[in-house]
This record gives structure tokens, C-alpha cells and sequence, in this order.
């Protein structure tokens, strides 16, 4: 029969991907195991080089946050999918936003960063979190494997092998974690509001579950403390983008994180997550 050129992507390993705990060997674990489940495109991995390569899809549209929200149930049912790839085919290596934002401040200050004056307050409420979530029970849930870094830009619709699907891509920080902080940043990272974020726990685990919506809230703020402490490593390692912009989008993130500590809401999660009964 006719052959076809199939086209691919390169990942190539950039500047500072050892700081970011980033090994593309341990990438190509997470896209094999999600490709094995049909959640990503095709991978090769060319050891010598350190090159990920994945099908390019050709009629593939990148989504946005607005396209996330209006598709909540179909991206639950594919991060379902991998948070139930077996533990041993996934990477082994663990990803824990509270020591991976702490690594990050400690790279910032050796760069002279420019961090906000109150950072320390923001990590002093942040490893409180951290003791109250490890403390709950009822919403831990055994490690399992997670992406990570769920951005819209990581979700693409189009067509492979004739099969028109929802795509995702982009496992560089995969990682066995926990599954509500990859919900977390799902919210996060597409701007849920409330409602959007109660449905997100409901499709998620069949009920809504009063402990899981604050644990889930709780991991949103932190998600926005650690993606505004990556951007000041980015600040002091990368040349991507300028100084200004990494600053500007760094102290946007951590302010995001401040506001949502602050608010009155915030208690009420704090006190659903120390009430022996949640359940509403």
C-alpha cells in the first residue's frame, strides 16, 4: 500500500532542566505508560542525544483555558485514566509541591531574585497547609501517577491512526504525586471558578465531598506559590523570556496564592479539613 510520511516533535533538554528536576529518560517513562492507555500520541525516546519524539498532530488544536472549562467531564475522565496507570510502570521519582516550591525558593535567593519582601510569611502558611493536608485522612489518597503541569496548552483535539480524541502531551514534570494536586493545578492553571471546581470534585470521585473540595482548594493556592516560585528560577537561569516578564508573572502567581490565604473562604476550608465530619 501507499506509505505515508508520518511527522514528528523533538523535545531536546534546554538550560536549567536539573534545577526543575526535569530527566527526559524518566519523560519517556510517563509518555510510554500513557501512551500504552491511549492518552498521548506515539514516543520515541534516542538515548545517546537525550531526544523525546512524539507524532505531530496535523489538524490538532491546541485548547484554552475557556475550552477546559466547557470540557471538565472529558479531561477528568483522561486524568482518571492516568492516575490509574500502575505505580511500577510510571517514573518512580515522587513530585511533592511543598519541597519542589522550598527547592525553588532556596535556587531564587542563590540567584538574588527578586522575590517579593513578605515571601517567607507566604512559605509559613504554606508548610502549614502542608502539616494540616498530611494530618487529614479521610482525603489522603495513595500516591499515584500524575502529570503535573496541566496547562490548556497541554491539551490538544485532533486526529491520529483516524481517530479523532483529546490529546495530552507534555510529561516533563510527571511524577508519582498526589492526585488532588494535579486537579489542583488542572483549576488553577485554567482558572475554574467555584462551580467549576465543584464539578471537577464530582466528576472526579462520583459525590461531593466537602473535605476533597478544600483539600482541592488548598492545593490550588499552592499550585499558584509554586508555579510563581518556578518563574524565579526562570528569572536567575533561563534566557526564554525577558527578566521583566519572569518577575512580572512570578510575583502574579505568588500574589494569587496571597489573596487566597487571605480570604474568609480559606478558614472555611481550614475548619471543614479539622471537623471530624465533612461529608455534605
Amino acid at each position: 500500500g501507499k506509505k505515508t510520511k508520518k511527522m514528528w516533535v523533538v523535545r531536546v533538554s534546554g538550560e536549567g532542566c536539573d534545577v526543575h528536576f526535569i530527566r527526559r529518560n524518566e519523560e519517556y517513562i510517563c509518555l510510554k505508560s500513557a501512551q500504552e492507555v491511549n492518552l498521548t500520541p506515539p514516543v520515541l525516546y534516542i538515548k545517546e542525544e537525550q531526544l523525546i519524539c512524539s507524532r505531530f498532530i496535523e489538524d490538532g488544536k491546541t485548547w484554552n483555558n475557556q475550552t477546559v472549562q466547557e470540557n471538565i467531564k472529558l479531561c477528568v475522565e483522561i486524568v482518571q485514566k492516568l492516575h490509574n496507570i500502575s505505580n511500577e510502570s510510571y517514573t518512580q521519582h515522587i513530585f511533592n509541591p511543598f519541597e519542589v516550591s522550598r527547592h525553588y525558593l532556596e535556587i531564587s535567593k542563590s540567584h538574588s531574585a527578586p522575590l517579593p519582601s513578605d515571601i517567607q510569611i507566604h512559605f509559613d502558611k504554606m508548610n502549614f497547609i502542608e502539616n494540616l493536608l498530611n494530618s487529614h485522612s479521610k482525603s489522603t489518597f495513595p500516591i499515584c501517577p500524575c502529570h503535573n503541569d496541566l496547562l490548556a496548552a497541554n491539551w490538544i483535539m485532533g486526529t491520529l491512526n483516524n481517530t479523532k480524541k483529546l490529546w495530552l502531551i507534555d510529561f516533563e514534570y510527571g511524577g508519582l504525586g498526589d492526585r488532588f494536586f494535579d486537579l489542583a493545578n488542572l483549576s488553577g492553571n485554567c482558572e475554574f471558578s467555584d462551580d467549576q471546581d465543584k464539578e471537577l470534585i464530582t466528576e472526579y470521585f462520583g459525590t461531593f465531598d466537602l473535605s476533597y473540595y478544600s483539600r482541592l482548594k488548598l492545593l490550588k493556592a499552592v499550585s499558584d506559590l509554586r508555579e510563581g516560585m518556578w518563574s524565579f528560577v526562570q528569572w536567575g537561569i533561563s534566557k526564554t523570556c525577558s527578566q521583566e516578564f519572569y518577575e512580572e508573572y512570578g510575583r502574579n502567581c505568588i500574589t494569587r496564592f496571597g489573596n487566597a490565604v487571605s480570604s474568609p473562604e480559606y478558614q472555611d476550608y481550614i475548619k471543614s479539613l479539622q471537623s471530624p465530619d465533612n461529608t455534605v
